[in-house]
């Protein structure tokens, strides 16, 4: 990884290609985390699909809100504080292995954090698009363990 030369006090992180264990289009930070998950686990091959491109631009998305949401004038600091620090935790991750993590989790979308700041519908459509991602990782209650 490199970082781009510091143009105006403000620096760039570029994102070098890593090494695939699945096909890779695009930048890591919002790549689908099972082609993630194939890169982290070397020996797992992965068909590149639409519905990989299809959560690429949930993380795309969100990547646009928590970007833009930081910029709003009128916000607290401790809004702006906390947007910060989300936007960090999702997408500030460098290594393969802890984007992979912060998908999985999908901590990137946390509606709770742009509630207030976005209208009603998009974040119902965040709702949405967090079941949709999240059930694509969690077993079906037939396969849950009970303790």
């Amino acid at each position: 990884m490199k970082s781009a030369p510091d143009v105006k006090g403000a620096t760039q992180t570029v994102f070098n290609d890593a090494k695939r264990g699945a096909e890779m289009t695009g930048t890591l930070q919002f790549m689908a985390a099972e082609l993630l998950g194939a890169i982290v686990h070397k020996n797992r091959k992965v068909k590149h699909e639409a519905h990989h491109d299809l959560e690429s631009f949930v993380w795309v998305l969100m990547y646009v809100i928590s970007r833009t949401s930081n910029e709003r004038k009128g916000l607290l600091t401790e809004q702006h504080t906390w947007i910060k620090e989300h936007f960090v935790e999702s997408f500030g991750h460098q290594s393969v292995k802890f984007i992979h993590i912060s998908r999985r989790s999908c901590e990137p979308l946390a509606e709770d954090v742009y509630g207030d700041l976005l209208p009603q519908p998009m974040v119902a459509l965040l709702v949405r698009l967090k079941k949709a991602v999240h059930a694509h990782f969690a077993p079906p209650p037939s396969q849950w363990v009970e303790e």
